[in-house]
């Protein structure tokens, strides 16, 4: 299988049906866990032992802003009014490719304005509820079986 290089990537904001990319970005960290569960008793034999709990997701995500981007909007008018957004990332904006999507929660929008460079923006997202493996296609997203 080949290596991937990171420059294809591409992050989605999606509203009814409709994918908005997220104008330039330039870097998606995405962070999946589960919480341990411990189990370790007398009879462990001196082990610790431990039980999978509950997962949680988080994104991050940089750009360079982009005034009027649709995509860099709703991120922002997501964490203005409290409403939940569905996204997607895909390591290669490529159809086929498999990715993933989840509902989350905005909780930073931060912009920075250096005088020598140019502005940008750091959105972190927390995830509500699973995120899916998914599959690109031309219109959307199909769960990857």
């Amino acid at each position: 299988m080949p290596k991937m290089t990171g420059m294809y990537a591409k992050l989605y904001a999606v509203a009814q049906a409709t994918r908005t990319p997220i104008a330039e970005g330039t870097e998606v960290s995405i962070s999946v866990e589960a919480d341990e569960i411990e189990t370790t008793s007398f009879d462990s034999n001196g082990w610790k032992e431990a039980e999978p709990g509950i997962r949680s997701w988080s994104l991050d995500h940089d750009a360079f802003y982009v005034d009027g981007d649709a995509g860099q909007d709703d991120l922002y008018d997501a964490l203005v009014t409290g409403a939940k957004i569905e996204v997607e990332f895909f390591p290669k904006n490529a159809t086929g490719v498999k990715g993933w999507a989840g509902r989350a929660i905005v909780t930073s929008w931060e912009m920075g304005t250096p005088v020598d460079d140019a502005i940008t923006i750091s959105v972190s997202l927390s995830g509500d509820g699973k995120l899916n493996r998914v599959t690109k296609t031309e219109s959307g997203s199909t769960p990857v079986v």
